[in-house]
């Protein structure tokens, strides 16, 4: 239970078991044209949290338009549903 807890509400659980963040990367043409690259770390109740952030605000595209001066954006993938 101990490593339970550090991972889940832990500040640093990669201190204690190697490996304990998630690794997101956009890939290009093919499997092995990596362009960029992000690690999330942290506890993990909060990595899924940043992860869905980081992959919103720069990996996936998005149909933008306005409604008066508000920008509205569109994606192919709704939120609740990742």
């Amino acid at each position: 239970m101990n490593k339970a807890a550090l991972l889940l509400f832990g500040k640093e659980p990669n201190k204690w078991v190697i490996g304990s963040y998630i690794k997101i990367g956009f890939f290009e043409d093919n499997d092995a044209d990596l362009r960029y690259q992000d690690e999330v770390q942290g506890a993990l109740i909060l990595q899924v949290d940043k992860a869905v952030d980081l992959i919103y605000l720069k990996y996936l595209k998005a149909l933008i338009h306005y409604e008066g001066v508000q920008r509205i954006d569109e994606y192919m993938f709704p939120r609740d549903r990742i």
